[in-house]
């Protein structure tokens, strides 16, 4: 079952109720779900949409049924001037078993684009996970908690038609239970992208 609409400022919304089938080693894991998307740009600048999934799902890690799953996803892009745009994003994923909440994963993540020109633009990128886990709730040793934190700046210019120049750098930082985000490593890079045509 599903429904849709579409009005005005772009909106648009749809709604489903599903029956998921899933296989994993052999057995059969079949559950409900209900699914929402909802987007909508007020005007030529600002554009925003989220979507949900709510239901049942499966523990891939454990191999067993799961009471109920969470997933959510945002995003608003923002372009002030023609040159610029900037997006926040923000995703959340849960899972629950019979013995309580198995994890929750948080990710959010800003993005900010400067075209400098028709050849070349200027990206960054800024990205935080956080993930918790019930340690009791699996058959393995997992960490209570782990968080990341990436960075990455990329350069891009096209030389001609065929060819594209990116200069980047990169960053990772993660930490566990304790302590903060000690950076892990760096990177420096550089690519060339040639289009062959035969």
């Amino acid at each position: 079952a599903f429904v849709n609409y579409a009005g005005p400022y772009q909106t648009m919304f749809q709604g489903s109720m599903t029956t998921d089938i899933v296989v994993v080693g052999g057995v059969r894991y079949e559950y409900p779900g209900a699914n929402v998307v909802f987007s909508v740009k007020p005007n030529g600048k600002t554009n925003a949409r989220i979507t949900g999934r709510f239901g049942g799902g499966v523990d891939f890690a454990n191999q067993r049924s799961a009471r109920s799953a969470t997933q959510i996803g945002s995003l608003v892009e923002y372009r002030p001037v023609k040159r610029l745009s900037v997006a926040l994003q923000y995703n959340l994923d849960r899972l629950s078993v019979a013995g309580g909440r198995l994890y929750r994963a948080d990710l959010a993540q800003v993005k900010t684009v400067v075209h400098l020109n028709v050849r070349s633009f200027v990206r960054a990128i800024l990205q935080y996970t956080n993930i918790s886990h019930t340690p009791s709730l699996y058959g393995f040793p997992i960490e209570p908690r782990t968080r990341r934190l990436f960075s990455q700046y990329l350069f891009s210019y096209e030389i001609n038609p065929q060819t594209v120049l990116f200069l980047g750098y990169s960053d990772n930082a993660a930490g566990s239970q304790m302590g903060g985000l000690p950076r892990q490593n760096r990177t420096f890079f550089a690519k060339i992208g040639y289009a062959w045509i035969p």
